[in-house]
Formats: structure tokens, sequence, C-alpha cells
């Protein structure tokens, strides 16, 4: 005698899960923090060569228009690292993204802004 002898079948639901059986979902907010960052890295990569070939006197428009992308890209880096932390705040979900996200943002937030620091300090000499 089997243990579905002493079952019901009216009993069983086909598709209910328990905790244990059922997978934990990936963070929605980890996954888009992880897609920012990896937008943000082909643009700045694609920045830093537009400002690198406008670099000199006569490109002041265009050195001034890379100059402010960079600080819009900066600030979408910056709101893709929060998302990050707080995809960490959602309970039950998988912390792959999150982490992956907030590295990766983190990691070229604080990259940017080193580069934005020695570019000033260098006063614009190449």
């Amino acid at each position: 005698m089997t243990h579905y002898d002493d079952q019901h079948y009216d009993d069983i639901h086909i598709g209910d899960f328990t905790e244990v059986d059922a997978p934990m979902p990936h963070s929605i907010l980890g996954i888009v923090s992880l897609a920012i960052a990896a937008v943000m890295l082909v643009a700045f990569a694609v920045l830093f060569g537009l400002r690198v070939a406008a670099a000199g006197p006569d490109n002041v428009p265009l050195t001034a228009i890379s100059g402010l992308a960079f600080i819009a890209c900066l600030v979408v880096t910056f709101v893709g690292l929060m998302l990050g932390v707080c995809a960490f705040l959602v309970p039950d979900r998988r912390l792959v993204f999150p982490v992956l996200g907030v590295v990766c943002n983190a990691t070229l937030f604080v990259g940017v802004i080193i580069l934005l620091c020695f570019g000033a300090a260098l006063g614009g000499r190449g």
C-alpha cells in the first residue's frame, strides 16, 4: 500500500508548491540595475571617445555637450547603484543581479569620478 491510498485525490492540486519546492525568483530591481550598468559602460566609452576627439579650442560646444552628458550618465549610474541597493531589501529574491548591479555601478561611478578629478587637476592639459 502506498501513501497515495490514504489521501483523497480531490485534495491534490497540481501546481501548488510549498516554500521548499518553489524556486526563488530573481530581483527585477537587480536586473534593471545591472542593465543600467551595462548601458552606462557603453555610454561612458562613447563619451570618452567623443571627448578625446573633441579636444582642442575649436570644439568648445562639443566639449561642453560631452561634459554635460558625462554628468547625466553619472546621475543615471548613481540611480542604478541605488536600485541595486534597494534590491537587497526585497525579501525572498535571489541576490545575484543586485550584487552584480551594485558592484558594476559602484565601479563605474567611482571610476568616472576619479577620471573627472584627474581631468580637473590637469586643467585640460593633455
